[in-house]
């Protein structure tokens, strides 16, 4: 059995068991009564902030390729979001978002390693930009969640800001790419590119793509608020600010199959410290997939559309 399969394997278990302890955790009736009583305002409202948040993404990542001397327009960055989208939930590969929009920008003229650095990049920001708002959130929301919890967001943001640290400092870097396992790490093809992206993209563009950043996160945040009202839940906004980064953190971790059992335990635990029931909670996380594969629905319709029109042109 080659490694890829291996992996695929670990991530079948992974969320086979995951799903098997929120099922025995949860009453599943209870969850299918909540999601029957979703109210449909707030609902609607959290699609449309998540399509809004992927306009403002499209307008990060160009921030990014301009910054690289690349000029795409919005609307086609827009649309390689929804295929990505489309490929990460819908088949069953190890080709996910990221690679596609690396893939599909190269064939659309963009040198590979500015295709590639950008992708990285825009991933990166967003997840560093979306940690510092918890940290800032942290000492107003500590006392609402387990000291375990805020010790593991506090490795985890320690974590981030020494890994950007390490990638702009030119002489650590060097010196830790000899290191025997680090440097194994940081001589991968995708640490390369990125490490030699952050070195190139110029300030306006850095913080063009930050400030998106922040208005992405903060759409992100809401469409949680939204997803909460639509199940009949209301908790502070700081909850929000703290339990949405560290999903998010769990989402990025390629231990199961899109997310499933790690995205429900994630909202089962940390919700339910904020005294959300737990079919409450569950339902939560799966409007929030929900409104992933709703998406992903679009990207499927516009990746046939780009391929009937491939067809053609070939004919």
């Amino acid at each position: 059995m080659t490694r890829r399969r291996l992996i695929d394997l670990a991530k079948v278990v992974v969320t086979a068991g995951l799903l098997v302890v929120v099922a025995l955790t949860v009453d599943l009736r209870q969850i299918a009564s909540t999601l029957a009583a979703v109210q449909w305002v707030p609902l609607l409202g959290a699609l449309a902030l998540y399509q809004l948040g992927l306009v403002v993404r499209a307008y990060r990542w160009q921030a990014l390729l301009e910054g690289q001397g690349a000029h795409v327009g919005l609307l086609r960055l827009l649309g390689l979001y929804y295929v990505g989208t489309f490929y990460s939930d819908f088949l069953p590969t190890g080709f996910g978002g990221d690679a596609v929009r690396m893939f599909e920008l190269a064939r659309d003229g963009v040198g590979g390693p500015a295709a590639i650095s950008t992708v990285l990049a825009d991933r990166v920001l967003g997840l560093l930009v979306l940690l510092a708002m918890a940290l800032v959130a942290l000492p107003f929301s500590a006392h609402r969640v387990p000291g375990a919890i805020v010790a593991a967001l506090l490795a985890l943001i320690a974590g981030s800001a020494l890994g950007l640290w390490l990638l702009l400092n030119r002489r650590l870097y060097a010196a830790a790419s000899r290191l025997p396992l680090l440097g194994r790490v940081l001589r991968h093809e995708k640490a390369t590119a990125l490490y030699d992206s952050l070195h190139r993209f110029p300030r306006p563009a850095l913080g063009r793509a930050t400030a998106a950043s922040l208005a992405f996160n903060a759409s992100l945040i809401l469409v949680q608020v939204g997803l909460a009202w639509a199940v009949g839940v209301r908790i502070g906004l700081g909850y929000f600010l703290l339990f949405v980064p560290i999903i998010s953190a769990l989402l990025v971790l390629p231990v199961s199959i899109s997310g499933f059992g790690v995205r429900e335990g994630g909202y089962l635990v940390l919700f339910g410290q904020a005294g959300v029931a737990a079919s409450q909670a569950v339902a939560m996380s799966l409007l929030s997939y929900g409104l992933n594969l709703a998406t992903g629905v679009v990207g499927a319709v516009l990746y046939l559309a780009q391929g009937a029109r491939t067809l053609s042109a070939g004919r």
